[in-house]
């Protein structure tokens, strides 16, 4: 009997682990979580890229991506864009330093949003986030009561279901690719002008075109050599 019992007890056990495989979700690329707690942009799909390199092994070792670790590592950085629907209307977002781990969940972090210019706005009433930037609505994110996270859709050609592409009624983060440069960029050519400066009269508009593409900033040889 006692034999019987340990059978019976294998055969439930493997069911139930056949079951949760099965319940596993799958990873799907047109979802994407907007995380108040994130501290990178993640995505799990690399045809987003439109720049795209990989990490190095030390960069690899290093937990860039709080959570992810491990074999869920990201093994890339770079620019994509995202196509996403604000009333109605399809608006281009262009999203710097994301990071890849293949077949992993999308998520859209608020706080590296924030440091890149993005207005962030939260209505209690209908539980939704609204990004904007230079008075452009960037993205909506509501939340989903079936799983309890805030998330939104994207349209962009290569996912399914979408198969034609569609002119966007706004474009955000976009500008003409010379105005679009790192803060370490525009210190250099500006003479060189305090990192803080440069900060404001990006995020203040008061250069038409002007955008920094990394708000970081290194070490200045150049102004280092000058103090001496």
């Amino acid at each position: 009997m006692a034999g019987t019992d340990d059978s019976s007890n294998r055969s439930t056990a493997s069911r139930r682990t056949s079951q949760n495989k099965k319940m596993k979700p799958s990873y799907r690329p047109e979802a994407w979580v907007y995380d108040c707690g994130a501290n990178r942009h993640l995505v799990g799909d690399k045809r987003y890229f439109v720049e795209y390199r990989s990490l190095t092994a030390a960069e690899r070792e290093k937990e860039t991506v709080q959570g992810y670790n491990g074999t869920s590592a990201p093994i890339g950085i770079g620019t994509i864009d995202l196509w996403v629907v604000v009333n109605g209307g399809h608006v281009a977002l262009r999203l710097e330093q994301v990071y890849y781990s293949p077949a992993r969940p999308n998520l859209f972090s608020q706080s590296v949003a924030r440091q890149q210019g993005y207005t962030v706005d939260y209505d209690d009433g209908s539980a939704v986030y609204t990004l904007s930037k230079n008075e452009a609505t960037a993205l909506q994110a509501p939340l989903k009561t079936t799983c309890g996270l805030w998330m939104f859709t994207v349209h962009n050609e290569f996912l399914p279901g979408e198969c034609s592409p569609v002119v966007p009624k706004a474009i955000v983060n976009f500008t003409p690719r010379d105005g679009v440069a790192d803060l370490q960029c525009w210190h250099e050519r500006l003479g060189p002008l305090n990192p803080q400066y440069i900060r404001k009269m990006a995020d203040e508009g008061l250069v038409e075109g002007m955008m920094l593409r990394r708000r970081q900033f290194d070490m200045c040889e150049a102004c280092q050599l000058g103090k001496q």
